[in-house]
């Protein structure tokens, strides 16, 4: 019973011994490195000009292209800042045919250019404490101020043809709105010829 209490005893100690030596001579002086590649990067993005506010972003955080009226999103680093056109956000929903959504939780609509998800508000929660503040909006457009969407794509082999993409044309039935009670069916305009 001894024997077993030194030799537990003993695999802790080792095994402590093992984790504080990654610690100090592994763990910390790949930390440090990291921490000052990141300080000079910091420095070198402070050092260049700052792109134009406004530019789009998807879901993912990513930068797309504007559409047309705008000028393509500053992407890669050492790129010249490009100067952004934005529209209001009424403005930008305006631009193109949409399928209104309503549910008891939040509205928005459908842009059925692209079948893009990009105008939802959520209706029980507003920008301040004050009731009468304008309800947060999740995403918004692209070509408005804070542009935030969800875009969906296919793929599939070569043979099969076009596939939908981020400027397909869909259509839905005369007067759809979608509600938990009336789901809507969007038919992309290739895929109807």
């Amino acid at each position: 019973m001894k024997d077993n209490n030194r030799n537990f005893i003993v695999a802790i100690v080792l095994s402590m011994v093992v984790l504080f030596a990654w610690q100090f001579f592994i763990a910390g002086p790949q930390i440090d490195k990291a921490r000052k590649q990141q300080e000079a990067a910091q420095q070198q993005a402070a050092a260049q000009p700052q792109p134009a506010a406004g530019g789009d972003q998807t879901a993912s955080g990513g930068s797309t292209p504007a559409p047309a009226g705008g000028t393509a999103a500053n992407t890669g680093p050492g790129a010249a800042p490009v100067q952004q056109t934005t529209q209001t956000r009424d403005e930008a929903l305006a631009r193109s045919k949409r399928v209104p959504i309503a549910t008891a939780a939040i509205t928005g609509s459908i842009n059925l250019t692209g079948g893009r998800v990009d105008d939802i508000r959520l209706k029980d929660y507003h920008e301040t404490v004050d009731d009468k503040s304008p309800t947060i909006v999740l995403l918004s457009p692209s070509g408005g101020p804070d542009a935030y969407f969800a875009d969906f794509g296919w793929s599939g082999a070569a043979e099969a043809g076009a596939l939908p993409g981020p400027t397909t044309l869909w259509t839905a039935p005369a007067d759809a709105k979608l509600t938990p009670a009336t789901p809507v069916t969007l038919t992309a305009m290739s895929a109807r010829e």
